[in-house]
């Protein structure tokens, strides 16, 4: 894409004059970059791609401020007739939220529609009785585990050189000390790596459609991520269990009637029926299914990724 196509917006006026073309798109592609993304880091730029004119707009929200939302940003992302195509926007929301008061309607999560197209082509088993011997083991089998961009990249669209000029960025996140993203003016690696990240997105809407996974299925989903984390309360500490991992969190992909009521998980707060637990571990081991996978991991495996929700 021409560096002409990639417009860095840095004044109000600019804010309100992309907002309003963007207005016309019926669909977007969204995401979020800071450091430590999420309601205890920040937000420093909202990338958004419109596939109908082919340009990329990085909203600056480290010059402008929150005032950027009242000039247009909050009205398009709260405006439910457009679509907003993100990929694990779990992170994202939350910053739009915590740290904004942004609400994102019209959301719909490239990786879960990736998850539902696994699952179209090779089902879960059903679990076995409880009281069988192997129960524990077979519920940790039932665990769904969500792809990274890149791999969905290569493997649905067939395309491999993808994202090599994103990793160059993602160890440069990692080494340095200060907030990259603060950075101004924004280097060509950062407007590339801001572009990697959502040019994609559409190819793979429209082919995990062609596969004839459910929109509306995905659309409900995609409300329960985006809320998964923006949900937790202020007072808990975003762990490891939280985010940052690939295992799907409960209550995404279909609503599970025990969820919130009952005991709290000790890894991720989330409370569910005294049936999810294994009472062999003990309290000090009180972790729903997914909690208690991540914790029996070595340290080095939690895959934890602080900085990015991509």
């Amino acid at each position: 894409m021409p560096d002409r196509m990639i417009n860095v917006l840095d004044s109000a006026s600019l804010f309100r004059e992309a907002c309003l073309k963007l207005t016309e798109d019926k669909i977007l592609a969204v995401d979020c970059e800071g450091l430590n993304l999420g309601r205890n880091g920040t937000l420093d730029i909202i990338s958004v791609f419109s596939t109908s004119r082919q340009e990329l707009f990085l909203f600056d929200i480290t010059s402008v401020g929150s005032q950027g939302f009242d000039f247009g940003l909050r009205d398009l992302f709260e405006n439910p007739l457009i679509i907003k195509l993100m990929f694990d926007c779990r992170q994202d929301t939350d910053a739009l939220y915590h740290i904004f008061g942004v609400n994102i309607d019209g959301l719909i999560d490239i990786q879960l529609m990736d998850v539902f197209h696994s699952l179209n082509k090779q089902p879960k088993d059903r679990l076995p009785a409880r009281s069988a011997p192997n129960y524990w083991s077979e519920v940790d089998k039932s665990i769904t585990r969500v792809r990274g961009l890149g791999a969905c990249i290569q493997t649905i669209l067939g395309n491999e050189d993808v994202q090599t000029g994103k990793r160059s960025v993602q160890v440069m996140m990692q080494s340095q000390p200060q907030n990259i993203w603060c950075i101004r003016p924004l280097p060509k690696t950062l407007t590339d790596y801001c572009l990697e990240d959502v040019k994609y997105l559409f190819d793979l809407y429209y082919m995990y459609m062609s596969y004839g996974v459910s929109i509306e299925k995905v659309k409900s989903a995609s409300i329960r991520y985006g809320d998964y984390i923006k949900a937790t309360p202020k007072t808990v500490n975003i762990s490891k269990f939280v985010c940052g991992h690939n295992l799907l969190p409960h209550n995404i992909l279909e609503v599970e009637p025990y969820l919130g009521q009952g005991t709290q998980c000790k890894g991720c707060f989330k409370r569910f029926n005294a049936r999810e637990f294994n009472k062999d571990l003990g309290s000090s081991k009180r972790f729903c299914r997914v909690c208690r996978k991540l914790d029996s991991r070595p340290k080095s495996n939690h895959r934890h990724r602080p900085c990015n929700g991509s």
